[in-house]
C-alpha cells in the first residue's frame, strides 16, 4: 500500500510538473506574440482593439498554441525523445502561426505582411528548442529512471525495446540477456538490475 502511494504520488508530481512547464512555455510565447501584436498588427485592423479586445486576442493565440501543443504530443516531457518533443513543438506553433495570420488578415480586411509573424515563428523556435532541452534536463535530475534489464526468449526483443524507449520517464535500458546464459548469471544481472523485464520467458523458468 505504501509503494503503492508512493507510486501515485510521483505520477502526480510528474504530471504537475509538466503542467507547469507547458505553463510557462505557452505564457513565453504569448508574451512574443503580445509584443509583434502591439507593435505591428493591431493599428493596421479595421477597428484596433484596446485592453479586452487585445485580451482576448493574446488568450485565443494561447488557447490555439496549446491545442496545437496537446494534439502534437508536444508537452510529454520526459516521455519521450528530446528530438520528439521539438518537432512536435515546431509543428504547433507553425500551425498556430498560420491561424493567427488568418485571423489578422479577417481583422484587418486585406492581406498584411506576415514578416513580423516569421519573426515570431523564428523566436518561438528557438525559445522552445532551448525550453525544451532545458525542461528535459530538470526532468531527468528530479525522476530517476529505473536502471531497467530485459531477460528474453526465443522471440527478440528489439521492437519492445523500441517501444520502451518512449518511457524513458520509467526506464533505462541498461541490458538484454537471453535465458540461455544460466540461472546463475541471470541471477547476477538481476541482483544489479532496479528493474527486470520478462520478455516471452516460458511459464517454467518465468517461475523460477
Amino acid at each position: 500500500m505504501e509503494m503503492d502511494k508512493l507510486k501515485r504520488n510521483k505520477e502526480q508530481f510528474k504530471r504537475l510538473f509538466r503542467l507547469f512547464m507547458t505553463g510557462i512555455l505557452v505564457l513565453s510565447q504569448t508574451l512574443i506574440f503580445a509584443y509583434i501584436w502591439l507593435n505591428h498588427y493591431n493599428d493596421n485592423i479595421v477597428l484596433p482593439f484596446v485592453q479586452r479586445g487585445n485580451w482576448f486576442i493574446y488568450a485565443l493565440y494561447a488557447l490555439l498554441l496549446l491545442t496545437f501543443l496537446h494534439s502534437f504530443d508536444g508537452i510529454k516531457y520526459g516521455r519521450y525523445r528530446k528530438s520528439n518533443i521539438i518537432i512536435s513543438q515546431c509543428l504547433s506553433i507553425l500551425f498556430t502561426v498560420f491561424f493567427s495570420y488568418l485571423i489578422i488578415v479577417l481583422l484587418s480586411a486585406g492581406f498584411v505582411t506576415a514578416v513580423p509573424l516569421l519573426i515570431l515563428t523564428i523566436a518561438s523556435i528557438a525559445i522552445s528548442f532551448i525550453f525544451t532541452i532545458t525542461a528535459d534536463f530538470i526532468f531527468g535530475k528530479v525522476f530517476t529512471a529505473k536502471k531497467t534489464l530485459i531477460i528474453y526468449d526465443e522471440y527478440s526483443p528489439d521492437i519492445f525495446i523500441e517501444k520502451l524507449g518512449h518511457r524513458k520517464d520509467k526506464f533505462v535500458l541498461k541490458r538484454v540477456i537471453h535465458i540461455s546464459e544460466g540461472l546463475d548469471k541471470l541471477e547476477e544481472s538481476i541482483r544489479n538490475a532496479e528493474g527486470v523485464i520478462l520478455y516471452d520467458i516460458h511459464a517454467e523458468m518465468r517461475n523460477k
